[in-house]
């Protein structure tokens, strides 16, 4: 931590931008694995990409709304506090269909 109390501070002062914060993007997926605890640790906030369709949920009934609020949430408990934001998320327009 840097003298600014900010994560990766010091390397942030020495380009001009020690009032920037850090973060990382990744699959929510990969954030809720504990080997990227050290990532969580290490940045501000987390990038959260979230993609139902890849998980084979439907449109229909909300079941693609009910896996991306799912899969915030996963992120939200291992986030350590840190904000989650939305990074990537969405449905493909063409293409095959994944059943």
């Amino acid at each position: 931590m840097g003298s600014d109390g900010m994560m990766g501070g010091s390397m942030m002062w020495g380009m001009g931008a020690s009032s920037k914060t850090i973060g990382h993007v990744d699959t929510w997926t990969a954030w809720i694995d504990p080997a990227n605890a050290a990532v969580i640790q290490a940045v501000d906030w987390l990038g959260n990409d979230a993609y139902a369709y890849f998980e084979g949920k439907g449109i229909d009934n909300g079941a693609a709304s009910d896996a991306y609020w799912a899969a915030v949430e996963r992120v939200r408990a291992v986030s350590q506090g840190k904000p989650v934001w939305t990074t990537e998320t969405g449905w493909p327009i063409t293409g095959s269909s994944i059943e």
